[in-house]
């Protein structure tokens, strides 16, 4: 695939394209998730445990907090 970056009406000569994906694909999210994940793991290897804002998730599906977890 070939691309042109456009910036302020000039445009770049095209140029080959050989990582990525297509906007819409559907491995898009999956993708970008193993990216947050990395850069969650470098950030943790790198600041103190306590640094930044807790946050609590769930992954079982339930939309509401147990009054423990909070």
């Amino acid at each position: 695939m070939k691309a042109k970056v456009v910036i302020g009406g000039r445009e770049s000569n095209l140029f080959d394209v050989l990582v990525g994906v297509k906007q819409g694909c559907v491995m898009a999210p999956v993708i970008f998730n193993l990216f947050l994940v990395a850069v969650r793991l470098a950030c943790r290897s790198d600041l103190p445990s306590d640094a930044g804002v807790p946050f609590i998730y769930r992954a079982d599906g339930s939309l509401t907090l147990s009054t423990s977890a909070v």
